[in-house]
C-alpha cells in the first residue's frame, strides 16, 4: 500500500546500531495483525495516516484509543504489550 493508516500498531527493536521502528506485521491474508517478531516490543499506535515514502510519524504511547477505529482488530497481546494505552470499544 502507499499509506500506513492511523491506528496501526507500531513496534521497535533496539540493537547496538540503534532503535528500529516499524509497523506491526499482518497475517498472511492481510486481514489482522500477525505475531510479534522475535526481539521486537510494542511501542504505541500511529496517530495519523502517513505515506510509506515519508515515514515520519507521531506515535501515541499513553492515553485512550478508539479500538473500533483501528484498521485491524486489537488483540489481547497488544493490550498487554501497551499497558499505558486504554483501548476503548474493543
Amino acid at each position: 500500500t502507499s499509506v500506513l493508516k492511523a491506528g496501526h500498531v507500531i513496534i521497535s527493536k533496539t540493537t547496538e546500531e540503534g532503535t528500529t521502528f516499524k509497523p506491526m506485521p499482518l497475517n498472511s491474508g492481510g486481514t489482522a495483525y500477525g505475531s510479534l517478531p522475535a526481539g521486537y516490543s510494542y511501542v504505541g499506535v500511529l496517530k495519523a495516516t502517513i505515506p510509506v515514502s515519508d515515514p515520519r510519524a507521531a506515535i501515541v504511547t499513553i492515553g485512550q484509543i478508539n479500538g473500533a477505529a483501528s484498521p485491524f482488530p486489537i488483540t489481547s497481546g497488544i493490550k498487554t504489550g501497551l499497558p499505558r494505552i486504554e483501548f476503548l470499544y474493543v
